[in-house]
């Protein structure tokens, strides 16, 4: 008895599993991200209308292990872009990171010349420059980016979902 062969179809709705058995040919368009299932029933190929929505057609056979995969060009882009995405968000932490170091450092400079120099400055100078500074630096000691993300990510939702 042999094993079975199986073409899965995968779309944005859902899979699409189809016997082999029964299966003439699949044509797979990775333009327009269609399939074409062509049947062989008695002698006779029959055309189905096109499954839409495609984005990749997997070929698995049991007996040899084997598996063929067609992604199709659209999901070959999106990794790519997922890949350039990951690179760009490493870089921008890595850039959060010294932009939170020299606001630090940049803070408590302000503070101490303030604490240091203020004899020579007025009060209400003083005064306002040491908050602004204790103001960075709270900045870039805690969590807020993370509230301004929770935020930007809520606003986004919403700016989706008016679209």
């Amino acid at each position: 008895m042999g094993g079975f062969e199986m073409i899965i179809i995968k779309t944005k709705d859902g899979d699409i599993f189809v016997n082999e058995e029964n299966i003439g040919s699949v044509t797979h368009n990775r333009e327009v991200h269609t399939a074409y299932i062509n049947e062989k029933p008695i002698g006779i190929v029959t055309r189905k209308p096109p499954i839409e929505h495609v984005e990749s057609v997997i070929y698995v056979n049991d007996q040899t292990g084997n598996e063929w995969k067609d992604t199709g060009s659209q999901v070959v882009y999106l990794q790519e872009e997922l890949h350039k995405m990951k690179i760009e968000n490493s870089f921008a932490y890595k850039l959060i990171d010294k932009l939170e170091d020299h606001l630090r450092a940049f803070s408590c400079e302000v503070i101490n010349n303030v604490q240091y120099h203020h004899d020579k400055m007025p009060d209400d100078l003083c005064k306002l420059m040491r908050e602004r500074g204790e103001e960075m630096k709270k900045i870039a000691n805690g969590d807020e980016k993370w509230i301004y993300r929770l935020q930007y990510l809520e606003a986004h939702k919403a700016a989706v979902a008016s679209e």
